[in-house]
């Protein structure tokens, strides 16, 4: 699995409001994809990915959460036919 794969899941999950965030996310899991990013690029990218993911988590634990469980349910379905 790639890092923009394992970032994209985890966003998916947190499904997060925060779209700068969360693009950034994904930018920054693109270059440690990246073969020809160096190691120290690499390092910087990794730990300004886990802070931004760190901010991501703290914002999605503060968003309210649904509690119609039909919404729920669809939710999993939507996100079931999308990797399918």
């Amino acid at each position: 699995m790639s890092v923009v794969e394992a970032v994209e899941r985890e966003l998916d999950e947190l499904d997060v409001a925060d779209l700068t965030l969360a693009a950034s996310a994904k930018a920054l899991a693109a270059k440690l994809d990246d073969y020809e990013t160096t190691a120290a690029a690499a390092a910087s990218c990794a730990r300004e990915l886990r802070e931004t993911m760190t901010q991501l988590r703290a914002l999605s634990e503060a968003r309210p959460r649904e509690t119609d469980h039909l919404s729920l349910i669809v939710k999993g379905r939507e996100k079931r036919r999308k990797s399918a």
